[in-house]
This record gives structure tokens, C-alpha cells and sequence, in this order.
């Protein structure tokens, strides 16, 4: 029998006492094989089984388990005993007394100076590993691990939680177990103010109604007040503890203990010093115990207000301690009035609360500075000047001798600019193709890792054209981008078809899986891109070399007009008919600029394909279109599956022109209204004939069930209705129809957020359908807080960030909703559309007031979250201020009904806007602020604004 079958016997038969022997045994060598055996072991014995019927445990027996434990600890390397669980299970299972001597035998045997650093490491890893003391102690006695503190403190912790058969203790045994042990009380007791622990929590229950209980509170008085702890030393702890970046309940026991101590004033005078160095700290609860104390303090004549000022120096800007900052201000009133040589650091002091957008605390530290401040004090003037953008309407009122004199810019005045396009075709611009087998399969990887429209684009591109660059043994090196076959039938949206395209590719036609992807509940686009991908298969199959038409020129998804129309000569040239939704693509990705050429060239197109692109380009008037269609028309609901179906279908020859007149008409007109479409078989698809008109509005709703206690509980909530059509036939190629319509569930809106960017471009001169698309996806109501909702939002409101977005009702009414949004993350990124959006004079401020006002009189959403986004947009410029108040003026105007929670907030930025700049208010403000005047939360806000000055009334 070899080492490797001992070892086995020994562990499987349970024999503990024979593991020593058989180490000892070992002649000196690799250890490589019982290794080996031991990790085999391991995941034999715990391995779940069904020990008996619907009886379920680990295969081996806890004796076998605790043996195999034992041979890790004397067999295994440094590094396996450092990253196994061998350590954990082993001293968490301190309590079976009979494995104790084995344990010691092992360690005595291996006498590795290491463990100690093991030991550690496993505790700070695992935070359930709770490592018996006493236990830790016989090892240190024994010379087989050092003392270190963070090691043996949480330990000590749990000292009070002794199991309940041994629990015949009363208190005064415990607490003697602990204050009778010397080397606790030197080494390890104070060490709870170090490091984190969970003494806060650890109780001792004495009494088997578990009412009489010793905690590490009562043991710290105790000891105090039997002199074996200096009293000082542990107020000293305390602070030092409420410094350190520990979890809230810990520093809640720190600040809980120092009160329980009751110090007196002379006390905290000595410690004021600690007091004041809590003021730094990022968490909250040491801040507000920092001012309670020195509530107590500051009127003493020993009180040193340089330690108060140094602490109070950075904590006034913070937005996070308000209540404290209130304190404090009061604080800093009464030491002025009996310190009078204090006003001028006090006043310096208190302006740093102005970068905080709180109007209460603004009026506290302006009445202050206003009392007390030396209006010749050209530092305090100084200051007061650089915050004078960020103070409220009230606070510039008291501090008006402060500032200087400001008159209104007219120019400061927003008004929404017509789009400067900003030019899109440029030599910088220009994407540069792939022209090698290397780079070609570098592609793929980046495809594969970080999917976007210029990568994928580039990729399509390159499979094409570089067919002859292909090496023979091509498939060994995209190997490891291609999926399992038995992976393939689970393809599922975009991500699907990138991995079936690949995988086509390399199996040069011998599959179709592009075909077979599971495209249900996405998008419609993605069936465009699943034949996008079909086609170019073909192609690769046909050994054609002719680009895709709607292969972008220019980052990221434009193409120029001469590119396109040289394409086509292409196809022209080789007689190759010409896919028409890869065109109905190419034309809605075409730019508008750097035509003259272009037109040129397209004198040397045929027939239709002239006609149609010298009135894309060009200023050709309109063909007269006819069709015989008649029975393309709105279905019912009973047929709107399988006519769903039958749109992805190709059309007719007749009808694919027909397509391409409308999406090149819409995508150089974007709010044009074609008639020469009126003949056609779509002249009743929305976005055809001319610009669909969206129409929404607040629906409240409500369901109900049943609690656990029978009770019923009804949930009302208010959800966006979006007035669409019944779904019509619309085939793929009508690009600017495909989102228009009603949907069944909302199963059916689902927009992968990594796809975003890859459906805008497709229709990057008028993407409205898809802002629809995105409302329904993500925000019908607001309270739709899962994940995938919030990140749909949030990469299509990025889309809006766009320089050349020209916001419509869709966009405008997706940013209204973002701005109400549930989760910060997203409001955030509404607002920094909101402050873009302004920068480029391109956002109707009184449409998107007009419609926040409509969803906040809905209930669509509570206030304070509109608050708290466009508090972001205040005070950046006075531009951004003069649109804000616009998005105020409007949304205010369409408030009806009783005032919502919070809307003294919302009045009190719009009077603090109009009091900065000297803005005059509207009559129908000034009307609805009369009737708010009856309600008592809101009649001081409201009678402010009816005494501001009213434009004058047009003749």
C-alpha cells in the first residue's frame, strides 16, 4: 500500500490518532501525490448526495471531514492552505473538544512561522470565521503563532457568547473571567477602538428569559468605575474610534459609550481638540456628535475656536450634514455676539455654505453676515462676489450692500436657435477600411468584446472586400470566437447574430444560423440587421466584392452622397440588381452636404435609380407615383400577428419604389408633407405622407391584492398613454414607420441598451420612432425601477447629447420623463442633456415645461426628484438660468388641481431665478401664486412672487 492509499485509510476510517505517525513517517520529498489525494478526497466527501429518499448531505460523515482537515493542515503548501477553506472549517469547528489535540499535534509538528499571517488572513477574508480565543492564547503560549492585535481582537469579541449548555455563569462570573485576565486588559481590550469588529451586537444572557444581559458597554463602565481602565484614556478611544471608516453601528457604540461615561465639561474641554477633528470626517455620525459636544463647550473660556474653524472650514460646503451646518451657524451667532472679534473669521467662514443649494441655510449664514460683517472688508467682499451666482432669492436680499451692482444682459436671455448642422463629411472624419488578414481578424475581436456601429460596420465591410486575403487555415485562428454547435440554437437578439454571423462565415455556407437567430420580443430593427447579414453572406458565397450601399464613408454612420452614388454605379456596372432596403439604409445614412459632385455622377444612373437620387440630392421635383394596391391597408387585431409576420417579408418590385421614394422624401425633409406618396399603398402609414403627430396623455390606474393577514391593498399609480395607430403592414424598408404603432405587453418594446447606438443608426436624420420605442420600453410609468429599464433610458437619453439632435415631441417628452425618472444615475444624464441642450440653443424650454407640468399634475411622478435634476442645471450660466426659469414659467402655467407635495421647492427656484437676474414674472404666474396663497405651506413662497414686477401686457 503506497503514502497516497494510507492517507485514504486513514481518513476514511476516521482515525485521527494515526495522522501524526504517518507524517512522521514521510520520508523527506515531494509531497505532490498526497496532495493530490487530499483535494480528490475532498470533492468526493462533499459532494451532496440523497442519502435516503428526499434526505439530503454531504457523501462523507463529519469525522471523515474533520481527518481530511487535519491532513490538509499538516500536508498542503503555504499557497493552497492561503486560498483553500481548509482553515475556516477547521478552527470554526473549535467547539468538538476531541479534535483540539489533533490540531495541536499538527502545528507543533509543521512549526511554520507563517500561520499566524494565515490565520489573519482567513479571518479578514471570511468574516463567519470567529476563531475561539482562548484557543488563539494556547497557540501563542505554545510559540506557534505571535500576538497580533487584529488577529486576536475580534476573537476576544465574542467571549460573552458562551454556549448555552455551559451557561450555568452568572454576571459576575463573566465579567470576572474578563477582568481577572491581565494580558486582555494590556494587550487586547483597547484594541476594539482599531479595528472593526462586531462588539455592538455581542451580548452575554445570563437569565433564561434573556432579559438580564452583560454587554461590552456595561463591561467598559464597569471597568472604569472599579479603576481598572483610566476613564480618560477610553473617552480618548472613543474619539479616536469615531474617526476610523468603520461600518455605522460600530461608531454608533464608540459615540454611545462616550455618553454613557457622562463627561463633564471640564472633560470635554480637555478633549476638545478630538471634538473638532470629527469634523473632518466623510461619515455623518461623527460630524453630528462633533457639534452636539461642542454645544456643550464653545461658551467656555478655554474653548479654542481656531481648532472649531479649521474643522468648520470644509464641512460647510458639504450638502450631506445640513443639520449640522445649522448648528453650527447658531453656534457661530452667539460666539459673535459675546467674542466680537471673532465676526470677521466667522464671516469668511460662513460663505463657504453658499456652494450648497439649501435656501434655509443661505438665509441663516446671509442674516449672520449681514449682522456682523464689515461691509469695507475687502476679503469678505471678495468671497461673497464669487458665490454671488449660487445664493438664493432671500440671501441676496440681505446681502445686497455686499455685492455689486449688476445689470440685466439682454443677451443672456435663451431663445431656441435653428440647428447649425455641424459638417459631418470631412477629410478627419473619414473611416479608414481594413486592408489586411491580421487586421480583419483583430476586428472580429473587437466586434466580439465591444460591439458598436463603426466596428461592426468596418467588420462587414472587410469580410467582403478582403476574400481573397483569406488564408486557408482561417478557421483554426477565429476558433476562439466561434460558439459550440450545441450553443447555436440559443442565439438570442443582437449578440445572436454576431456570433451566427461569424460562425457562417467560417463555415462558408454550410450553415445558416444567422437565419435561425431567435430575434422574438426585440426590436424590429434587428430583423433589418439579420438581412443585412443574410445578404452579406450571399455575397461571400457569390465571390462578390461589391460593398453593402449602406457601408458608412464616415464616422460613425454617415455617408457622403458621392460614395453612395459611386456604389451604385458599381452595381450598375456589374449588372448586379441593388438590394432595396440596403439602399432605403444607405439613403437615410446619406449627409446632406457636398452634393454638386454627387449629382454629377448620378446623370450616369439608369431609369429609377436616377430619378430617385437626383431628387434626393438635388431639387428635382417629385414623380407622380400610382399603384394598384388597394387591400394594404389597416388589419385587425385578430390578423396582426401574421401580417407582422408577412412585413418581413420582400415586397413587390413596384412596391419597394414606391418605399424608397418615401424614406428618401422623409430623410431630406424630416417635417416635410409629401402628396406625390398619397397614390402609394402606404400613403396611411404613419411618418409616409407627412410627419406622424404624437399625442399623449396621463392615465391613473390601479390593482389590488391581497396581504398576508387578508387585508386588501390597492396600488394607484399614473402611466403614460401614447396615442398610437393599430398595428398596420409595414414592410422593414418603410424605416421611418417601424415603432408606430400599438403593442400587445411591454414584452414587446424591449430595447437592448448595448443595441441603442446600432438602431439610431439606421435613421440618424429623424430618429423620433425610436424615442417612442424607448417611452414605452422604459419610462410608460416611472416607478419602472428594474435595472434593464433604467439602462434602456439611459442610452437612449445619451442619444440626445448629439449636437445635431433636434428635439421633437417624442425626444422632448423621453427627456421629460428622464428628468422624473426613479433612479438618480438617470436624472443625472438628463440633465446633462438639459445643460447641452441650452449650450447649443436647441431645446424648446417651454414644450419640455409644458409637459413636465402635465406628467407632475398627473402624478406621474413626485417632485422632488424634478427638483433635484434641475438643480443641476441651475447657476451654470445666466443662459442656463434664463431657460430654466422658461421650463419653470411652463410648467408652473399647466399646474391644476391641489399643489403636490414639495411644489414650495420647485416656486422657491423659480423665485430665486427670477430675484438673481432681475426677471420680470407673468401675469398667469402671478395668478396661480395668488390662489397658493391660501394654502398655509405655501403662501410665504407665493406672496414673494406675486410682488415681482409683471411683463408689461402686449398692446
Amino acid at each position: 500500500m503506497n503514502y497516497a492509499d494510507q492517507l485514504q485509510e486513514i481518513i476514511l476510517h476516521e482515525k485521527p490518532d494515526q495522522l501524526l505517525p504517518f507524517l512522521q513517517s514521510l520520508p523527506a520529498g515531494n509531497l505532490e501525490e498526497l496532495r493530490k489525494k487530499i483535494k480528490t478526497l475532498k470533492k468526493q466527501l462533499e459532494k451532496y448526495i440523497e442519502i435516503r429518499i428526499g434526505n439530503w448531505g454531504r457523501k462523507g460523515t463529519a469525522g471523515q471531514t474533520n481527518v481530511l482537515q487535519l491532513a490538509a493542515l499538516g500536508l498542503l503548501s503555504k499557497q493552497d492552505l492561503f486560498s483553500s477553506d481548509y482553515i475556516v472549517r477547521l478552527f470554526n469547528n473549535h467547539s468538538q473538544s476531541d479534535i483540539w489535540p489533533y490540531i495541536l499535534e499538527i502545528l507543533k509538528y509543521r512549526q511554520e512561522g507563517w500561520f499566524t499571517d494565515c490565520l489573519k488572513h482567513h479571518q479578514q477574508k471570511n468574516e463567519w470565521l470567529i476563531i475561539d480565543y482562548q484557543k488563539l492564547r494556547e497557540l501563542q503560549m505554545l510559540g506557534i503563532i505571535q500576538h497580533d492585535k487584529e488577529l486576536f481582537t475580534k476573537p476576544m469579541t465574542y467571549l460573552l457568547q458562551i454556549p448555552w449548555k455551559d451557561q450555568q455563569e452568572t454576571q459576575r462570573d463573566v465579567y470576572s473571567l474578563i477582568c481577572q485576565d491581565d494580558f486582555l486588559l494590556k494587550n487586547d481590550l483597547l484594541s476594539v477602538f482599531e479595528y472593526e469588529t462586531n462588539l455592538y451586537w455581542i451580548n452575554h444572557y445570563y437569565s433564561k428569559d434573556r432579559k438580564q444581559t452583560l454587554n461590552w458597554t456595561g463591561i467598559f463602565l464597569r471597568l472604569v468605575e472599579e479603576n481598572k481602565i483610566n476613564r480618560q484614556l477610553i473617552l480618548q478611544k472613543c474619539l479616536h474610534g469615531l474617526k476610523r471608516d468603520f461600518n455605522k453601528n460600530l461608531l454608533g457604540w464608540y459615540k454611545d459609550l462616550f455618553n454613557e461615561l457622562k463627561p463633564t465639561i471640564g472633560e470635554r474641554i480637555t478633549l476638545q481638540q478630538g471634538i473638532c477633528e470629527l469634523l473632518h470626517c466623510t461619515s455623518t455620525q461623527p460630524v453630528n456628535f462633533a457639534i452636539e459636544q461642542i454645544k456643550h463647550i464653545y461658551t467656555h473660556p478655554d474653548f479654542d475656536f481656531t481648532a472649531l474653524s479649521v474643522g468648520a472650514e470644509s464641512l460647510l460646503s458639504r450638502s450631506d450634514v445640513r443639520t449640522a451646518i445649522r448648528s453650527l451657524l447658531a453656534i457661530f451667532e452667539k460666539s459673535v455676539k459675546t467674542h466680537p472679534s471673532l465676526a470677521k473669521q466667522i464671516c469668511l467662514l460662513v460663505c463657504n455654505v453658499f456652494i450648497i443649494d439649501d435656501a434655509i441655510i443661505h438665509e441663516k449664514a446671509a442674516k449672520l453676515i449681514s449682522q456682523v460683517g464689515d461691509r469695507t472688508d475687502e476679503a469678505l467682499l471678495e468671497q461673497l462676489t464669487l458665490f454671488s451666482d449660487q445664493l438664493s432669492a432671500t440671501a441676496r436680499d440681505l446681502l445686497q450692500e455686499f455685492l455689486p451692482v449688476s445689470e440685466d444682459d439682454p443677451s443672456c436671455i435663451y431663445q431656441k436657435q435653428e440647428i447649425s448642422i455641424p459638417q459631418r463629411i470631412t477629410t478627419q472624419n473619414k473611416l479608414q477600411p481594413i486592408n489586411s488578414w491580421n487586421d480583419l481578424l483583430f476586428q472580429i475581436g473587437k466586434v466580439t468584446s465591444h460591439l458598436n456601429t463603426e466596428n461592426l460596420e468596418l467588420l462587414l465591410d472587410g469580410l467582403i472586400r478582403l476574400q481573397s486575403n483569406v488564408p486557408a487555415n482561417f478557421h483554426e485562428q477565429v476558433k476562439p470566437y466561434l460558439r459550440k454547435p450545441e450553443q447555436m440554437q440559443w442565439l438570442y437578439g443582437m449578440e445572436g447574430l454576431i456570433n451566427a454571423l461569424i460562425s457562417d462565415w467560417a463555415n462558408q455556407g454550410k450553415t445558416h444560423y444567422v437565419s435561425q437567430v431567435n430575434l422574438n420580443n426585440t426590436d424590429r430593427f434587428l430583423y433589418i440587421y439579420q438581412q443585412r447579414f443574410e445578404q452579406l453572406i450571399n455575397k461571400i458565397h457569390d465571390k462578390s466584392t461589391l460593398p453593402l450601399l449602406a457601408t458608412p464613408s464616415h464616422t460613425p454612420y454617415w455617408i457622403a452622397p458621392e460614395v453612395l452614388v459611386d456604389r451604385m454605379l458599381a452595381y450598375q456596372k456589374h449588372n448586379t440588381p441593388i438590394d432595396y432596403l440596403d439602399l432605403a439604409i444607405a439613403i437615410a445614412r446619406t449627409s446632406q452636404e457636398e452634393k454638386e459632385s454627387a449629382l454629377e455622377k448620378a446623370e450616369q444612373l439608369t431609369g429609377f435609380y436616377k430619378e430617385l437620387m437626383l431628387f434626393f440630392l438635388g431639387d428635382t421635383v417629385a414623380p407622380t407615383l400610382s399603384s394598384k394596391s388597394s387591400f394594404l391597408k389597416p388589419i385587425s387585431n385578430v390578423m396582426t400577428k401574421l401580417m407582422d409576420k408577412h412585413s418581413l417579408r420582400r415586397p413587390r418590385k413596384e412596391d419597394e419604389q414606391h418605399i424608397l421614394w418615401a424614406v428618401a422624401a422623409r430623410t431630406k425633409n424630416p417635417s416635410g408633407k409629401f402628396d406625390f406618396l398619397e397614390a402609394t399603398p402606404w400613403a396611411t402609414v404613419p411618418n409616409v405622407l407627412s410627419p406622424f403627430a404624437l399625442k399623449w396623455e396621463i392615465q391613473h390606474k390601479n390593482y389590488s391584492y391581497k396581504n398576508w393577514d387578508k387585508t386588501i391593498i390597492t396600488i394607484r399609480y399614473s402611466v403614460i398613454h401614447l396615442q398610437l395607430p393599430d398595428k398596420i403592414y409595414s414592410p422593414l424598408g418603410l424605416l421611418y414607420s417601424q415603432h408606430i404603432c400599438k403593442k400587445e405587453d411591454l414584452s414587446y418594446y424591449y430595447i437592448n441598451e448595448k443595441d441603442a447606438e446600432l438602431l439610431f443608426s439606421l435613421i440618424p436624420h429623424y430618429p423620433e420612432t425610436l424615442y417612442i420605442q424607448a417611452i414605452q420600453a422604459g419610462t410608460i410609468r416611472s416607478e419602472l425601477g428594474e435595472e434593464t429599464e433604467r439602462r434602456i433610458v439611459s442610452a437612449v437619453l445619451r442619444t440626445l447629447l448629439s449636437p445635431d439632435h433636434s428635439f421633437q415631441t417624442a425626444s422632448t417628452l423621453l427627456l421629460a420623463t428622464g428628468l422624473l425618472h426613479a433612479q438618480n444615475t438617470t436624472r443625472g444624464i438628463a440633465s446633462e442633456v438639459v445643460v447641452q441642450a441650452i449650450s447649443d440653443a436647441r431645446l424648446d424650454t417651454y414644450l419640455l415645461g409644458e409637459m413636465l407640468g402635465k406628467l407632475i399634475t398627473g402624478n406621474y411622478a413626485p417632485v422632488q426628484r424634478l427638483i433635484s435634476a434641475l438643480t443641476l442645471v441651475k447657476g451654470i450660466s445666466a443662459l442656463h438660468d434664463s431657460a430654466l426659469e422658461q421650463i419653470l414659467e411652463s410648467l408652473i402655467i399647466q399646474l391644476e388641481g391641489a399643489p403636490p407635495k414639495n411644489l414650495k421647492k420647485l416656486l422657491e427656484l423659480y423665485l430665486d431665478i427670477c430675484k438673481k437676474h432681475r426677471r420680470r414674472t407673468t401675469t398667469a404666474i402671478k395668478a396661480k401664486a395668488s390662489v397658493w396663497q391660501q394654502n398655509a405651506t405655501l403662501k410665504p413662497v407665493a406672496a414673494k412672487i406675486t410682488q415681482l414686477i409683471s411683463e408689461p401686457t402686449a398692446a
